[in-house]
Protein backbone atom coordinates (compact mmCIF):
# COMPACT_ATOMS: atom_id res chain seq x y z
CA UNK A 1 0.00 0.00 0.00
CA UNK A 2 2.84 2.40 0.80
CA UNK A 3 4.41 1.90 -2.63
CA UNK A 4 1.09 2.65 -4.35
CA UNK A 5 0.59 5.80 -2.32
CA UNK A 6 4.13 6.93 -3.05
CA UNK A 7 3.77 6.32 -6.81
CA UNK A 8 0.40 8.13 -6.82
CA UNK A 9 2.01 11.11 -5.09
CA UNK A 10 4.86 11.19 -7.59
CA UNK A 11 2.42 11.00 -10.49
CA UNK A 12 0.34 13.83 -9.03
CA UNK A 13 3.48 15.97 -8.62
CA UNK A 14 4.52 15.41 -12.21
CA UNK A 15 1.03 16.24 -13.49
CA UNK A 16 0.82 19.44 -11.46
CA UNK A 17 3.66 21.05 -13.39
CA UNK A 18 1.51 22.35 -16.23
CA UNK A 19 -2.08 23.50 -16.75
CA UNK A 20 -3.18 20.32 -18.54
CA UNK A 21 -1.99 18.20 -15.63
CA UNK A 22 -3.80 20.36 -13.10
CA UNK A 23 -7.01 20.03 -15.13
CA UNK A 24 -6.54 16.25 -15.26
CA UNK A 25 -5.98 16.04 -11.49
CA UNK A 26 -9.11 18.08 -10.86
CA UNK A 27 -11.19 15.85 -13.12
CA UNK A 28 -9.93 12.68 -11.46
CA UNK A 29 -10.56 14.12 -7.99
CA UNK A 30 -14.13 15.25 -8.71
CA UNK A 31 -15.10 12.10 -10.58
CA UNK A 32 -13.50 9.88 -7.93
CA UNK A 33 -15.37 11.55 -5.08
CA UNK A 34 -18.67 11.36 -6.96
CA UNK A 35 -18.11 7.67 -7.67
CA UNK A 36 -17.26 6.95 -4.03
CA UNK A 37 -20.33 8.78 -2.77
CA UNK A 38 -22.53 6.89 -5.19
CA UNK A 39 -20.99 3.51 -4.37
CA UNK A 40 -21.09 3.86 -0.59
CA UNK A 41 -24.42 5.65 -0.29
CA UNK A 42 -26.50 2.68 0.77
CA UNK A 43 -28.89 4.84 2.76
CA UNK A 44 -29.73 7.09 -0.19
CA UNK A 45 -33.13 6.67 -1.78
CA UNK A 46 -33.52 6.35 -5.54
CA UNK A 47 -34.42 10.03 -5.87
CA UNK A 48 -31.31 11.02 -3.91
CA UNK A 49 -29.04 8.86 -6.06
CA UNK A 50 -30.49 10.11 -9.34
CA UNK A 51 -28.64 13.49 -9.39
CA UNK A 52 -25.36 11.69 -8.63
CA UNK A 53 -25.91 9.25 -11.46
CA UNK A 54 -26.76 12.07 -13.86
CA UNK A 55 -23.60 13.85 -12.75
CA UNK A 56 -21.50 10.75 -13.37
CA UNK A 57 -22.97 10.46 -16.85
CA UNK A 58 -22.90 14.13 -17.88
CA UNK A 59 -19.63 15.23 -16.24
CA UNK A 60 -17.30 13.43 -18.71
CA UNK A 61 -19.29 14.78 -21.65
CA UNK A 62 -19.12 18.32 -20.29
CA UNK A 63 -15.40 17.96 -19.60
CA UNK A 64 -14.83 16.74 -23.16
CA UNK A 65 -16.68 19.73 -24.62
CA UNK A 66 -14.86 22.24 -22.43
CA UNK A 67 -11.53 20.56 -23.06
CA UNK A 68 -12.06 20.63 -26.84
CA UNK A 69 -12.91 24.34 -26.66
CA UNK A 70 -9.88 25.01 -24.47
CA UNK A 71 -7.49 23.19 -26.78
CA UNK A 72 -8.90 24.82 -29.91
CA UNK A 73 -9.03 28.39 -28.58
CA UNK A 74 -6.24 28.60 -25.99
CA UNK A 75 -3.70 25.97 -27.02
CA UNK A 76 -0.68 28.23 -26.44
CA UNK A 77 -1.55 28.67 -22.78
CA UNK A 78 -1.75 24.96 -21.96
CA UNK A 79 1.96 24.22 -21.87
CA UNK A 80 4.61 25.08 -19.32
CA UNK A 81 8.19 25.91 -20.33
CA UNK A 82 9.30 22.59 -18.87
CA UNK A 83 7.15 20.75 -21.45
CA UNK A 84 9.58 21.77 -24.17
CA UNK A 85 12.97 20.12 -24.66
CA UNK A 86 14.48 23.54 -25.16
CA UNK A 87 12.82 26.38 -23.21
CA UNK A 88 13.85 28.80 -25.94
CA UNK A 89 11.17 27.17 -28.09
CA UNK A 90 8.59 28.17 -25.48
CA UNK A 91 9.77 31.76 -25.60
CA UNK A 92 9.66 31.70 -29.41
CA UNK A 93 6.11 30.35 -29.33
CA UNK A 94 5.01 33.12 -26.96
CA UNK A 95 6.72 35.74 -29.11
CA UNK A 96 4.92 34.38 -32.20
CA UNK A 97 1.59 34.77 -30.40
CA UNK A 98 2.42 38.36 -29.47
CA UNK A 99 3.57 39.10 -33.04
CA UNK A 100 0.37 37.69 -34.54
CA UNK A 101 -1.76 39.74 -32.14
CA UNK A 102 0.23 42.85 -33.00
CA UNK A 103 -0.14 42.21 -36.73
CA UNK A 104 -3.87 41.59 -36.40
CA UNK A 105 -4.26 44.82 -34.44
CA UNK A 106 -2.28 46.80 -37.00
CA UNK A 107 -4.43 45.46 -39.87
CA UNK A 108 -7.72 46.35 -38.25
CA UNK A 109 -9.36 49.64 -39.17
CA UNK A 110 -10.32 50.64 -35.65
CA UNK A 111 -7.76 51.00 -32.90
CA UNK A 112 -7.87 48.22 -30.33
CA UNK A 113 -7.54 49.02 -26.66
CA UNK A 114 -5.45 47.00 -24.22
CA UNK A 115 -8.64 45.82 -22.52
CA UNK A 116 -9.91 44.33 -25.80
CA UNK A 117 -6.58 42.57 -26.37
CA UNK A 118 -6.63 41.15 -22.84
CA UNK A 119 -10.21 39.97 -23.40
CA UNK A 120 -9.19 38.08 -26.57
CA UNK A 121 -6.43 36.20 -24.74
Amino acid sequence: MNDQTKSFGETAKSLARNPLGIIALFIVLVYGFASLVTAFAGSFTATERLPLIYFLILFPILVLIVFAWLVSKHNGKLFAPSDFKNEDNYVKMQMAVVASLTAATAKSDSPTSEAELAQDC
